[in-house]
């Protein structure tokens, strides 16, 4: 939210309407910090359509950038909810993380396959119509 704060209209023929405006933004992004970057909730509290929030994103790069920020910090609360989860040894927690972050480790849910460092795949299918069958490379 800082960023918004620097922005503040100080250049001549900036209107009240203007001030009014960011103002309006800076309270949207105050309670969408609150409510863990529900757009719906926020933009309800703040009586506009949730294509007012999209255009001021679209149109004002530092407002998306403080929103981007809202979104960034609320990822970072939660992924260090889960290395206290994990630390603690909670075993859903410890299973998500391994499956998301251990793969290169083994843990997969599904099989991923790779060619020696990471080179194409070649294999060889065989269907079968009818009575014949046919060969093809891949």
């Amino acid at each position: 939210m800082d960023n918004l704060d620097r922005e503040t209209p100080k250049k001549e023929g900036i209107t009240k309407a203007d001030v009014k405006r960011h103002e309006k933004k800076q309270a949207f992004l105050e309670t969408l910090e609150r409510s863990a970057h529900n757009i719906s909730l926020a933009c309800k509290k703040h009586n506009i359509a949730r294509q007012t929030f999209y255009n001021w994103c679209k149109e004002d790069s530092i407002f998306k950038e403080a929103c981007d920020d809202v979104q960034e910090g609320l990822l970072d609360l939660a992924e260090s909810m889960l290395h206290k989860k994990v630390r603690e040894g909670n075993t859903a927690e410890l299973i998500f993380l391994l499956k998301t972050k251990g793969k290169k480790r083994g843990y997969v849910e599904r099989q991923e396959f790779a060619g020696v460092e990471d080179a194409p795949i070649i294999w060889k299918e065989t269907k079968t119509y009818g009575d014949t069958q046919k060969e093809s490379d891949r």
